[in-house]
C-alpha cells in the first residue's frame, strides 16, 4: 500500500505497457492500467496530463523556461512548455477554489 503523500509522479510509458512510478524515496515500475489511474484519488493529483500523473503537493519549483518540475526530494522532471501550463493552471484553480 502506498500513501498518496509519498508519490510524486506517475509516467506512462508508451508502448512498454508499464507505468513508472516515482516516490519520495524510491521508484518502481508497474503494471500499466487504466483502472487503477481512474480510482486515484487525492485532491492534489494533477491527472491533466497525458503521460503524467503529479503530485502537486510535493512540488517544490517549476520553471517553464527550463522546462522542470522538481520535487521536495530534490528529482527533477522535464515536461514540456503546454504540460507545464495544464500543471500550473491546476495548481492556480486548487489555489483559488481553497481560498474561498
Amino acid at each position: 500500500y502506498i500513501h498518496y503523500d509519498e508519490i510524486l509522479y506517475l509516467m506512462s510509458m508508451p508502448g512498454y505497457k508499464i507505468d513508472r512510478l516515482v516516490l519520495k524515496d524510491e521508484e518502481t515500475l508497474i503494471k500499466a492500467n487504466k483502472k487503477y489511474k481512474k480510482t486515484l484519488e487525492y485532491e492534489y493529483l494533477c491527472k491533466d496530463l497525458k503521460v503524467y500523473i503529479i503530485n502537486t503537493e510535493n512540488i517544490t519549483s517549476i520553471s517553464r523556461v527550463n522546462e522542470v518540475v522538481t520535487f521536495t526530494n530534490g528529482e527533477q522532471l522535464e515536461m514540456g512548455k503546454r504540460s507545464i501550463d495544464k500543471l500550473k493552471k491546476f495548481i492556480q484553480e486548487k489555489i483559488r477554489n481553497e481560498s474561498f
